[in-house]
């Protein structure tokens, strides 16, 4: 398994009373585990991906009650494999958080294989933010950071799994925001842990100008929920139109 290092560059003393928010800027490691070896094709893309992932960028806009979590354009990166990488990372849309309503925003992305334009969904998800709060601690070039795990159950469109997620949060930086929607946690997530993928900051600058996050609001309008349904009735579309053509070639 890739040994995961990262540099948070920060300022050394901070200034809360003036800041308003600010932006904090992400890179991210795949680490494959050793039983997706079978799957050797998604195990290749991985490993692939991690080339490009380690000269990508994603960025998190923020202000106290809103964020955009978002993957910055890459220059000198193959457009497919940078769509690779940071669909692997599930960074293929920009998200939208807003804290109060405890509610992610998000667009859905273009499928040329289902046939799906760009835009064309505008999904609400609920913030996963069942955190179990642990009082291990460690610091993260030195700022003082502590853990915290959530278990959460999802579909991959055939049965249900259960994953665990880890976070390291600064309460030093009093924003309740990370990486991919997560958040709700007393202080910024500097390191996040989500299956095969690790986040980690690398830099970040506050504004003494609160800045301002635009909802989107392209798109039909569907729960999490449906857009999942939505998705799996897509694949099992692609499966029998799969099925009809081999069985008109026999």
């Amino acid at each position: 398994m890739k040994r995961v290092v990262f540099f948070v560059l920060l300022v050394s003393s901070f200034s809360f009373s003036q800041n308003k928010g600010g932006e904090a800027f992400y890179s991210f490691v795949l680490s494959p585990p050793e039983e997706l070896q079978k799957a050797e094709r998604l195990y290749k893309s991985m490993e692939e991906s991690n080339v490009y992932a380690e000269n990508m960028q994603l960025i998190l806009l923020f202000n106290s009650k809103q964020a955009l979590f978002s993957g910055e354009e890459q220059k000198g990166i193959p457009n497919m494999e940078e769509k690779m990488a940071l669909a692997l990372c599930g960074c293929s849309s920009d998200y939208y958080v807003d804290i109060s309503s405890k509610t992610i925003i998000y667009n859905s992305p273009e499928s040329s294989m289902m046939g799906r334009k760009k835009d064309e969904y505008l999904i609400e998800k609920p913030m996963e933010t069942d955190w179990v709060l642990s009082g291990e601690s460690k610091e993260i070039n030195g700022i003082l950071c502590y853990k915290a795990t959530q278990t959460i159950t999802y579909n991959n469109g055939v049965k249900d799994f259960t994953k665990v997620v880890t976070a390291w949060y600064a309460p030093s930086i009093p924003y309740s925001f990370g990486p991919n929607g997560y958040g709700g946690l007393p202080g910024l997530i500097l390191e996040l842990n989500d299956r095969f993928v690790t986040f980690g900051l690398k830099s970040i600058k506050f504004s003494d100008n609160e800045p301002k996050i635009v909802f989107p609001e392209k798109g039909k309008k569907v729960t999490h929920k449906e857009y999942e349904n939505i998705l799996m009735k897509g694949v099992e579309e692609i499966r029998e139109s799969m099925k009809s053509q081999e069985f008109n070639r026999r």
